[in-house]
Formats: C-alpha cells, structure tokens, sequence
C-alpha cells in the first residue's frame, strides 16, 4: 500500500509544520497558595496576623478563593464588657470572589463574607459574620511560579471595623 500523501500548501511546503501550533503562547498559572504575615486591627483590638490564601481562576480575570488569618493579641477589655482573661486568639476566615490581572505583576481586588468565632461572647455573639474588601499585588519575577505578595484588607466584621495589612510569598501553578 502506498503511504499517504502529506499536507501541502499551495506553495509546496507542508502545511502541518508550517502553521502556528494551537495553544502556543503562555500558560496561564491560574492557582495560587500564599502565606503572609501582617497586622489585624479589629475596633478596639490589634493582633499579629498570619494569613493563608487559596485562590483559584475560574475564568477570564474572574477568581474565587478561601482564606483564614489567625490572629494573636494581648490581653485586651472591650469597652464595657467585662475582663479578658488571657491571650486573645482571633480567627477570621471566609470566601472572596473577585477580579485578577495575570501576568508577572498581577494586582487583584475581591469581595469577601467573612466569619469568625466569638471566644470572649463580645456583646453576646458566639460568632461574628460580615464583609470586606480584599485588594493586592502578586509579584512573579521572571513570570515564574514564585510569588511575593503584598495585600490589605477592610471592612465590617460583627459592628466594628476590621482592616488587615501583610506581605508575604507563595506560589502560582
């Protein structure tokens, strides 16, 4: 049997090397993992904060995540309540959805819920619900996998204000 014949184009040359191969160009990196540390002021409290960050691309710049900050603080009285017994430990978690450039510098912006136990029963709530604003900058240097990350954060949590601010690294892949 013959062998069968191969794709020319109409100059002669082979058309199945000579065409652009489908999905050439960058791969996008759409997950992302990242560890920081920072600062958390929750009215009238201050904590030293480590977050963790998982993000996921759902399409186009669209992204949703998970993320959690506990949080440590000092011994602390909330105006007329009563005495705070030893270390405060504060764990704000919740989901985001929001918006991301891709790229070496990729600066996002979330929407977030965000919840967190009530250990001390501040003015009666076993648990605080509310909302925030996330926004940052992922550096990649060389567009690789390593990421450097500094974000802030603010918004309501119980009735109070709750802001956040850290750097930190992570990975994309």
């Amino acid at each position: 049997e013959p062998a069968p014949a191969a794709d020319t184009a109409t100059d002669g040359t082979s058309a199945t090397t000579d065409r652009p191969s489908q999905g050439a160009g960058p791969k996008l990196k759409r997950f992302r993992i990242a560890v920081t540390v920072g600062y958390q002021y929750a009215h009238p409290f201050s904590y030293g904060m480590l977050g963790l960050d998982v993000t996921v691309g759902i399409w186009g710049p669209i992204q949703a995540g998970l993320y959690v900050r506990p949080s440590y603080g000092g011994n602390k009285q909330f105006p007329g309540m009563p005495e705070v017994v030893g270390p405060v430990i504060f764990m704000p978690m919740g989901l985001a959805a929001g918006v991301r450039k891709e790229g070496w510098l990729s600066p996002y912006v979330n929407g977030a819920f965000q919840f967190a136990y009530n250990r001390d029963g501040l003015r009666a709530l076993p648990f605080l619900v509310g909302a925030m604003v996330q926004g940052g900058l992922d550096i990649s240097p060389g567009d690789g996998f390593f990421v450097i990350r500094v974000q802030g954060e603010a918004g309501i949590l119980g009735q109070v204000f709750n802001g956040r601010v850290s750097a930190g690294v992570g990975v994309r892949f």
